[in-house]
């Protein structure tokens, strides 16, 4: 499920408990991800044998350049702005020019997972990143 999905699916279940109704969820096993959704209920029931490992977030990114300059084929591309980095996918070897771009879109996307746990759980978003 891409972050979007679970995003929307939080509000429903938000709205859910705003209309009233009671939202339980039961985890066998989860991740953040899993986590930061369940924890839009009223009540989260881990199982007994039941593994939860919040961890963070992670990403992972391919680069393909060396397989252009290694192919018969020539490649032809413009690049138009500091964050325009679809192009880099063929034209880069490693992530260093982009990294600015992306760990703001991390940090973002990792804010807003705490403040939604810390909002729902009633905590600092301090002891949410603990």
């Amino acid at each position: 499920m891409r972050a979007g999905a679970t995003q929307g699916l939080r509000r429903s279940l938000l709205a859910l408990r705003q209309a009233g109704k009671q939202v339980w969820v039961c985890l066998a096993e989860s991740d953040t991800r899993g986590y930061y959704l369940a924890s839009a209920a009223d009540t989260v029931v881990l199982a007994p044998a039941g593994h939860l490992a919040v961890t963070g977030l992670a990403a992972e990114t391919f680069f393909s350049k060396r397989r252009w300059i290694s192919s018969a084929c020539k490649r032809r591309s413009t690049k138009a702005g500091q964050y325009k980095t679809a192009v880099s996918l063929y034209s880069s070897v490693d992530v260093w020019p982009h990294r600015k771009c992306w760990m703001g879109c991390w940090n973002d996307l990792y804010d807003q997972i705490k403040s939604g746990i810390a909002e729902t759980r009633h905590k600092s978003k301090a002891k949410c990143r603990s």
